[in-house]
């Protein structure tokens, strides 16, 4: 159910790894899901934002931006202000790879990939 809970306080996330998203990827993304019982974080697109939430509550806000190579890429990241949005807590890698698309947005190959560069970031930014 749509709330107008999607306009609280949100507080900036630094972003520790981009997901760059093809011109299908994103269209995909932009479509969006109904969460189930496998799928508990769902994704939904307002007014040029990408939200996950789960039962109602809205956990992070994130805005794509089509750049010069042709990829859209994380521009704004924001987690919802609540005792729910621990330091470091992102729930977008879960929708992104488990989420119940019509089409897998990355093969498991590409996860995997993601996965190591992500870890490998943050080893470097000093956060592991």
């Amino acid at each position: 159910m749509l709330t107008e809970n999607y306009k609280d306080h949100w507080v900036a996330k630094f972003i520790d790894y981009d997901f760059p998203l093809t011109e299908k990827q994103y269209r995909i993304f932009c479509h969006g899901f109904n969460a189930d019982w496998d799928h508990r974080y769902e994704s939904i697109s307002v007014d040029g934002w990408h939200y996950v939430y789960r039962s109602g509550v809205w956990l992070e806000k994130i805005r794509y931006v089509k750049q010069k190579d042709g990829m859209y890429h994380i521009t704004e990241h924001y987690v919802k202000d609540t005792k729910e949005s621990g330091p470091g807590q992102t729930w977008l890698e879960e929708v992104l790879f488990h989420g119940a698309w019509e089409e897998p947005l990355f093969t498991a190959e590409e996860i995997e990939i993601h996965l190591k560069s992500w870890e490998e970031n943050k080893k470097e930014q000093g956060q592991i």
